[in-house]
């Protein structure tokens, strides 16, 4: 016999003989009551069984809430019976013995089930305790954001719009409890730093999470409604209490805040009707959890402060209800949701979410209170509905059912002699329960789990690990669409429907974005492939490594790691060992750049070799001018400095490629200043050094540094006379020509002395001119020819003859009226006219050789009479003066000086006597006057190396030095060199046991390096260790 829901809800009349309380429910478009049992099924978290007890205490006992007419009569928490469902619900979750409720790897989301525990707490004290613990642990021991924000994760400070809903809700509530205003007003300013760590200038929605662990700057739709629902709860505490109903100003910016959230989320677009999973986003599906919660949070303000939130907030929220409605199963789920555990998961969720089907409850009650209050219109059709809808017989304490509609008829029932007694007839819930549910009392026979219960007999039940007869399977995934699996506070993964309870492999879903292996229990650490996951809590789990995990860092390119560079320039491994740093290797650095660019950051390290400090950290890179600072010397701190070919000398040891000060070795001989580079000219000092390149290298100086003569006393030349008559300067301006002041030439001599030639000049007094006639006795015979033309001859005033020499003048034929102050040395050709009024006479000396050589010869004038000019060449037939080194004619012109040939050159000297300015020429073996004896051969005394007395260098050295393949023989270091250092290039030495490079034993080194290369060293061989007394050096090149 069929019974309708009027006999049923009759039936119970009878059996609660108290007196009911008739409520007025609204039709939302939907079925709270089946979501709400959707919701109790599903939920195994702490923060989802918060959310549930919440929602049960809203659903069926509002009164008791914070949104009822009188929730704290006479300014306490009310005397709640413990048996109300909702207490009955939670009390099963919170652990009296703890420091918090449920043992959580999150700060607030045990205190979720806060209210609950305080109200079960009126008529059991263990739970007020239980409650003063967890508030000081999230007051005093919870992580902290420098701003004093209270952290949601317990290992480090991270800001979690979720905790909005979790924490504050219950401070507010246990703020009553105490009787504790401070600790209320507290709670306004703890919204208030989480608002300042959360919400951006940009947006008037609040980002998710702000932490190193697991940070989200998407204005997640869900966050923003934990954030909005939570103040709504703490405003409405505030407010609703007489201890702290006269903070008007907290309450001003509760509101203020929980408006800028709406006004976001008024302006973000729809998928579907509902909001997006992320507000800013409109790639993201719409999904059911945020807007459900977010529409909640209009109704309820909606009916605080109607002013402040008019009529476009309750429409926007009625048109979020209808949508909503479509999106309900019949078996109560709504779906789409957003994956409550993994909330970057794309995918959409639809098996049902525990927290998404509380929000769904939140906005019945939220629509239900606002039409009541009469600010929401009434919808088309409500029924009168019992108090309680969905308890049924006191059995049946965890099923929750639709609501009855009863009506006064007369029912007939069986009658006792003592009561009314009433037949129970089993009905299938629209959603199959757990088998462990009272209300089911199922068992598991056959491969069939049913309920053994009256009231559903028979009926579909869903079997738990301890359910009668069934036995959790093996290898259970946790995708499967039965187990729909989560994680417990222990960090287990268990099914929470079919199996519940039962153990199951989790699944990249299950596990969500990956957290840090050192956090939460999870004990990560690498597989045999690689890959680092939790061994402890969240078991399989992918997680990322910590420094611990990753240990010391490998090269990049060893043990599978593959690492490149991220985008942040570390470089980190992206196969095996995935995220841990690694050594980049030359592969990876790639060409060497700018220690300046990119973020490199590079520094000099302790070896001299430049690296990047920051992106790209241990590579290589070029040093920047900053990096190398002031120039040091290139001999200096193991910078072994040369010159590159650019002729810029600098480090290639230590420091490499940093500009150096050339030394001594780097610069070698002095060359010309205007050869090879080098652009010398003088320094402030009055020193001639390259400018160009080789800078800093003294040089020898060109007529085109000296430039036109000035006087011998000014700018700190000091020029006195030198051996050959000539005045140089000595001091500033070394060996440049000079203009003698009276102070150099002293008193008046005889012109006929000392080699003076004086005669009259053309002003009467008496200066310096050598012979003029070219009949002199012992003149060789002249051969006479004509010649045509006149001389084409520009003269420099004040040119050294020594100068003229090594700039050999043309001359094509000599102009009768010429001007000469001093003699001409000319070479390779003479020519001499006769007498400047007979031009068609003309005398021609033919070129003079010597040995096979050509011979200079000098020109001279000679004043005949008023007009006319005599010149006049001959063979000079000079020699050197032996006392003054000075080259002189012995032949015409005798006593004058006059540049040598070969033939009158003598035996070398030294190149660095009588003004030679010898250098070696490029054969590297022979070496010639430069200034003085122009092409002369002369002696000169190279530096090729040092021996040293002590080995490796030590101890006294003294120079190898002499001309090349010159015997110099060891004096005080005679039978006591120990080891030695050569110069380059190409340098050979011979090292002799015997005087005059006699060869008793022998000992040579030979180096080939590049010029101006670091020193060649070694030790002597130690069987001819003191044993050397004489030795000879030459370039083998």
């Amino acid at each position: 016999m069929a019974f309708s829901w009027q006999i049923v809800a009759s039936l119970l009349v009878g059996i609660f003989s108290s007196t009911l309380i008739i409520a007025t429910d609204v039709d939302a478009g939907y079925d709270p009551y089946l979501a709400a049992q959707a919701m109790v099924n599903m939920a195994s978290h702490s923060w989802e069984w918060g959310t549930a007890a919440e929602a049960l205490l809203e659903l069926y006992n509002s009164e008791l809430s914070v949104f009822g007419s009188d929730p704290f009569p006479g300014g306490n928490v009310p005397n709640a019976d413990p048996e109300v469902f909702a207490l009955q619900y939670a009390k099963q979750y919170i652990n009296t013995n703890g420091q918090v409720f449920v043992a959580d790897s999150a700060v607030g989301d045990p205190a979720s089930l806060g209210v609950s525990a305080i109200l079960i707490g009126q008529s059991d004290s263990k739970y007020i305790d239980a409650s003063n613990r967890q508030a000081d642990y999230i007051l005093n021991d919870a992580p902290k954001w420098s701003n004093g924000a209270i952290s949601q994760r317990p290992d480090v400070a991270e800001i979690w719009a979720d905790n909005m809903a979790m924490s504050f809700p219950f401070l507010a509530y246990l703020a009553v409890q105490q009787g504790n205003a401070s600790l209320m007003a507290e709670t306004v300013t703890q919204c208030s730093l989480q608002r300042a760590v959360l919400k951006t200038s940009q947006f008037d929605n609040w980002q998710h999470i702000i932490g190193p662990q697991s940070q989200d700057t998407g204005l997640w739709s869900t966050g923003n409604g934990w954030a909005g629902y939570g103040m709504v709860r703490v405003l409405y505490t505030l407010q609703k209490w007489s201890g702290s109903s006269s903070m008007t100003s907290q309450a001003s910016q509760l509101k203020s805040w929980i408006k800028d959230i709406l006004d976001g989320a008024l302006l973000s677009g729809f998928d579907g009707g509902l909001l997006h999973n992320y507000l800013n986003d409109g790639s993201w599906f719409g999904e059911i959890s945020g807007t459900a919660l977010l529409s909640a949070v209009a109704y309820r303000m909606a009916v605080n402060d109607p002013g402040m939130f008019p009529q476009k907030y309750t429409a926007w929220a009625d048109t979020n209800r209808k949508a909503l409605a479509q999106y309900q199963g019949n078996n109560g789920i709504f779906s789409p949701a957003v994956d409550p555990y993994s909330w970057l998961d794309r995918t959409e969720f639809t098996s049902g979410s525990p927290e998404g089907q509380a929000f769904a409850v939140y906005l019945y009650t939220a629509y239900r209170d606002c039409v009541g209050a009469g600010v929401c219109a009434a919808p088309p059709s409500s029924v009168t509905t019992i108090s309680n809808p969905g308890i049924g017989p006191v059995d049946i304490l965890t099923s929750l059912h639709v609501p009855i509609t009863f009506s006064a008829t007369s029912i007939s029932s069986v009658q006792t002699t003592s009561s009314t007694s009433s037949i129970i007839v089993p009905t299938c819930l629209s959603t199959q329960p757990l088998c462990t549910l009272a209300s089911c009392s199922g068992t598991f026979v056959n491969g069939q789990a049913t309920c053994k219960s009256p009231a559903q007999a028979g009926c579909a039940c869903f079997p738990t690990s301890t359910t009668p007869g069934f036995t959790c399977p093996t290898a259970l995934s946790c995708g499967d669409d039965q187990c729909t699996r989560g994680f417990d506070s222990n960090g287990v993964a268990l099914c929470t429907l079919f199996a519940s309870g039962c153990q199951c492999i989790p699944t990249p879903a299950n596990c969500g974005a990956e957290q840090s292996c050192g956090v939460g229990g999870c004990a990560g650490t690498f597989d045999s492939e690689g890959i680092a996951t939790c061994k402890g809590k969240f078991e399989t789990c992918p997680c990322i490594p910590t420094a611990e995990n990753c240990g010391i860092e490998q090269l990049c390119d060893v043990g599978g790691c593959e690492g490149t560079f991220d985008n942040d320039g570390i470089a980190r491994c992206k196969a095996k060992f995935a995220t841990c740093p690694c050594l980049p290797t030359a592969a990876n650095c790639g060409l060497e750049q700018s220690c300046g660019d990119g973020g490199c950051a590079g520094t000099f390290d302790s070896n001299g070799v430049a690296t990047c400090k920051g992106k790209f950290a241990t590579c290589p890179c070029i040093p920047t001018p900053e990096n190398c600072g002031p120039e040091q010397s290139c001999g200096d701190g193991e910078c072994a400095g040369t010159f590159d070919s650019n002729g810029i000398a600098t480090c290639k040891g230590k420091f490499a490629t940093c500009p150096c000060i050339p030394t001594a070795a780097n610069c070698g001989l002095e060359q010309s200043c205007g050869a090879g580079g080098c652009a010398g000219t003088f320094d402030s000092n009055g020193v001639a050094t390259c400018k160009g390149k080789f800078a800093t290298c003294p040089c020898i100086l060109t007529p085109e540094n000296c430039g036109l003569e000035q006087s011998c006393g000014a700018g700190g030349c000091a020029g006195t006379f030198d051996s050959n008559g000539v005045a140089t300067c000595k001091g500033k301006f070394a060996t440049c020509p000079c203009l003698p002041t009276p102070a150099n030439c002293g008193q008046e001599q005889s012109c006929g002395a000392g080699g003076c030639a004086g005669t009259f000049d053309s002003d009467g007094v008496a200066g310096p001119e050598g012979p003029i006639s070219p009949e002199a006795s012992g003149s060789p015979s002249l051969n006479e020819v004509p010649v045509q033309g006149l001389l084409r001859h520009q003269w420099r005033r004040g040119l050294r003859p020594q100068q003229m020499a090594s700039q050999p003048v043309r001359v094509d034929s000599l102009l009768a009226h010429v001007s000469l102050r001093r003699p001409i040395v000319v070479l390779n050709k003479a020519v001499m006219i006769k007498d400047a009024q007979e031009p068609s006479t003309v005398t021609v000396l033919p070129r003079a050789r010597e040995n096979g050589q050509r011979v200079p010869v000098i020109l001279r004038q000679r004043r005949v009479g008023y007009s006319r000019t005599v010149m006049s060449a001959t063979v000079c037939d000079g020699t050197y003066n032996a006392n003054s080194n000075v080259a002189m004619c012995r032949n015409f012109f005798q006593g004058c000086n006059c540049t040598p040939v070969p033939s009158t050159c003598g035996p070398p000297q030294s190149c660095s006597a009588g003004g030679c300015g010898g250098t070696i020429d490029s054969t590297g073996n022979e070496a010639h006057c430069c200034l003085n004896f122009a092409g002369c051969a002369c002696s000169i005394s190279l530096v090729w190396g040092t021996a040293f007395i002590d080995i490796n260098q030590g101890g006294q050295g003294f120079s190898l030095q002499g001309a090349p393949n010159e015997c110099v023989e060891f004096v005080n270091a005679n039978n006591a060199v120990s080891s030695y250092s050569i110069l380059g290039p190409f340098i050979q030495c011979e090292f002799y046991d015997n005087a005059n490079c006699v060869l008793g034993g022998s000992f040579s080194e030979e180096i080939a390096v590049n010029a101006f290369s670091t020193p060649f060293t070694a030790n002597v061989e130690p069987q001819l260790n003191d044993k050397f007394s004489s030795y000879r050096c030459y370039k083998t090149n």
